[in-house]
């Protein structure tokens, strides 16, 4: 599951559903299903809101899902932005949730979505009601390297953030597919990771993996007044024990935070163990633990 992680790192189509029309200005326009409180659903790095669908289709008459898609990811077009590709997304929900005038919804975060949605509530305390983390902690390092630290994890993040932008198509196109398979156990789950990866703007990638590599969002977990929850795996190369200790101490400084593992599962938690998540989503969405 380490190795699962850190893939994702680096692998991280509209659908058909019902759009919803721009309320005029500058406000984002994201897909819209489901009726309930407001659910904020964003996906990890190069992947499309489509990972949601066995989510949305469980929990859509309890919950009103807005459905995040990521400039630049899975074939959304590029678009310009200020600062990192996960603090310019924050921004973007944020500017979402107020200009759509919904009130203090949640945020389901997987990957890189998890790690945007802490932002998002560490820079607007008042605007959400809770944080679901997916898979994805406060300072991506600490899945290879417990001791991790900015400094020292700088160069190997230029390395590989250089690599992405170099690689040939071909060579990119087989490192996605043989890294999508410790990412999750469904077959139909590979291809599609893959299929979003390549239809993902390279530039784009890059970016957030170098954002992700080297901002450490622990020192800030203290600012975050948001109620967060965390759903993560745990499998045979990444035991329930093993994993508990590196989630509960990278989240040390959050105090109330919940936690619910989820066993046999690779990264893309809610394929692998689809009926399992949409329980444990649902409990975490009620502020009610997990365990």
């Amino acid at each position: 599951m380490l190795k699962s992680l850190f893939a994702a790192a680096l692998l991280l189509t509209p659908l058909a559903a019902h759009a919803e029309a721009q309320a005029g200005g500058d406000c984002p326009t994201f897909e819209v299903e489901g009726e309930g409180p407001d659910v904020l659903l964003v996906p990890g790095l190069a992947s499309s809101p489509q990972v949601w669908d066995g989510t949305v289709a469980a929990l859509a008459d309890r919950y009103r899902f807005h459905l995040v898609s990521v400039p630049g990811f899975a074939g959304t077009p590029v678009a310009e932005r200020e600062g990192s590709v996960p603090e310019a997304l924050a921004q973007r929900i944020a500017d979402y949730a107020a200009c759509r005038k919904l009130d203090h919804p949640a945020i389901v975060g997987h990957s890189m979505g998890g790690f945007t949605g802490l932002l998002a509530a560490r820079e607007h305390p008042d605007r959400f009601s809770r944080v679901v983390v997916v898979d994805s902690l406060p300072f991506y390092p600490l899945v290879f390297a417990p001791g991790a630290t900015v400094e020292a994890v700088m160069p190997r993040a230029e390395a590989i953030t250089e690599t992405l932008r170099s690689m040939d198509d071909a060579t990119f196109a087989a490192t996605q597919a043989n890294g999508a398979r410790s990412l999750t156990q469904s077959e139909e789950g590979q291809e599609r990771i893959v299929a979003w990866s390549l239809a993902t703007d390279r530039a784009t990638m890059a970016d957030a993996v170098q954002a992700l590599m080297t901002t450490d969002l622990r020192p800030d977990l203290g600012r975050i007044a948001t109620p967060v929850s965390v759903i993560y795996a745990t499998n045979a190369y990444a035991p329930p024990e093993r994993m508990k200790a590196l989630y509960e101490t990278a989240y040390a400084d959050l105090p109330d935070a919940q936690f619910t593992p989820i066993g046999d599962s690779y990264h893309f938690v809610m394929w692998d163990r689809e009926d399992a998540f949409t329980a444990a989503l649902e409990k975490a969405l009620e502020g009610s633990d997990g365990e």
